[in-house]
């Protein structure tokens, strides 16, 4: 469930929870993978292949907290959608 960036902070350890580590490789933390886990709407958007915005033009507002557990952008996640054009990007300030 965890994205190539992700890989050298989250290890899967031989009891299937994840090793939070540091820079530095200390184990700093113990996760489990969640079985239901919650997913933000532009995941559900990727898993459903952007069906719904598909041949329109699409205006993103969003702000930097706006990431998926991949570390991806709203933005470069639609950026990447086939056929959906992001018309305009606004960020808004937290």
């Amino acid at each position: 469930a965890f994205g190539k960036k992700d890989e050298r902070f989250f290890q899967r350890s031989g009891d299937g929870r994840f090793d939070c580590r540091a820079d530095d490789g200390a184990v700093v933390g113990r996760a489990a993978e969640a079985k239901n886990a919650v997913l933000l709407g532009n995941e559900v958007l990727a898993a459903e292949g952007f069906k719904v915005l598909a041949g329109k033009r699409v205006e993103l507002i969003t702000n930097p907290s706006g990431m998926n557990r991949k570390l991806d952008t709203p933005l470069a996640v639609l950026r990447a959608a086939p056929g959906v054009s992001v018309w305009r990007c606004s960020w808004s300030r937290l």
